[in-house]
């Protein structure tokens, strides 16, 4: 859907990184079940990393776009 605001190569970077922070989730959600607070506490340290780097990316590709609200949202 964001192709044709900010083309091809910007829609595939943005697919990836949401593609990452699903697959992110995933080890959360299975520590979580597992009750292994070591392992939740990790994987929740690299989705909150994965969320980063979208709000980062969101950021760059428009001027108007703050990263600390993208963080709000994300």
């Amino acid at each position: 859907m964001l192709e044709p605001y900010f083309g091809v190569k910007v829609s595939e970077q943005l697919q990836n990184l949401l593609l990452l922070y699903i697959v992110s989730a995933q080890p959360l959600i299975t520590a979580e079940n597992n009750k292994d607070q070591q392992a939740t506490d990790a994987a929740a340290i690299a989705l909150y990393k994965s969320s980063d780097d979208i709000a980062d990316f969101l950021a760059s590709i428009n001027p108007y776009w703050n990263k600390s609200q993208w963080q709000l949202f994300i």
